[in-house]
């Protein structure tokens, strides 16, 4: 007799002989009591008959237990992941219904810009429905302006294209994009340099004084296409330098302001709490 099991992992036994390790087994013709399992599946067993001179091939596929899930979150467009085992599972932005999961553990990861991420434990049973509601708490503004702008940003911005900008206004994506744009400028412009060289290089040892002139413009004209970008590549980046200071100058405003507004927040609670103790008195 041989088998085929669904999932392939599946434990065999035959008459309470763990067969696990096979794929087939010879046995004397006769009655067997044959029981596949897995765990996370269904258990199932059958009886069968084996004749002789007759081999018997059989598939066996487990029912996987499956249980529900029901998410909602505030605010309402947040995203989610389900992990497991440090694995993606699903992914999604807001409401989410799934009526057909492996039970097991989990854990939910939901997250939304200018609010704190948060980590949920999840555990599905078998036929049943967890529900998950999860509202994520915001971050303050000024903790959200300490990461925008400053001294340090700026010399990020210095050091490196769109380092500094992926700390500011406009984020990750935003400092991709001028990383990308002066590298590339720049690049291109090293590129052309090494044209512009090896032109020159031809034109110091070529005798013919019509290939000589030739090779003298074309090292000229790459070496003004290599300034061209370089000098475009260097102005990105300069720029960038420029606005996250900028973006960070508007930012240190912002927090003296609020700073100040929680400082006249606490000086007038005593007052507050004075005045009604007064008029209760």
């Amino acid at each position: 007799m041989s088998w085929k099991t669904f999932p392939e992992n599946s434990k065999i036994s035959i008459n309470k002989q763990d067969c696990s390790t096979q794929k087939q087994a010879e046995l004397a013709p006769g009655t067997y009591l044959v029981e596949p399992s897995a765990s996370g599946y269904d258990s199932y067993s059958e009886t069968i008959v084996l004749e002789r001179g007759k081999p018997l091939q059989k598939d066996w596929n487990l029912v996987q237990q499956t249980g529900g899930l029901r998410f909602l979150s505030n605010p309402s467009d947040a995203s989610a992941k389900l992990m497991q085992n440090g694995c993606e599972v699903l992914t999604w932005t807001g409401l989410k219904v799934e009526k057909s999961l492996p039970i097991g553990n989990y854990e939910i990861l939901v997250s939304m810009k200018d609010y704190r991420p948060k980590k949920i434990p999840l555990t599905i049973e078998r036929d049943k429905e967890s529900e998950i509601i999860v509202k994520l708490d915001d971050v303050p503004a000024l903790e959200l302006l300490e990461k925008k702008g400053g001294v340090a940003t700026t010399f990020k911005a210095l050091v490196f294209p769109g380092w500094g900008m992926s700390s500011v206004s406009g984020g990750v994506k935003s400092g991709k994009w001028f990383t990308i744009s002066s590298l590339s400028l720049l690049g291109a412009a090293y590129w052309a340099e090494t044209q512009s060289q090896s032109a020159y290089a031809s034109f110091k040892t070529e005798v013919d004084l019509t290939k000589a002139e030739d090779y003298y413009t074309t090292a000229n004209q790459w070496r003004q296409t290599a300034l061209t970008l370089a000098g475009t590549g260097v102005s990105f980046w300069l720029y960038n330098a420029v606005r996250v200071a900028m973006i960070g100058s508007a930012n240190d405003k912002l927090k003296r302001q609020l700073k100040e507004e929680q400082k006249l927040t606490l000086n007038m609670s005593p007052t507050v709490n004075g005045l009604a103790l007064t008029i209760n008195f």
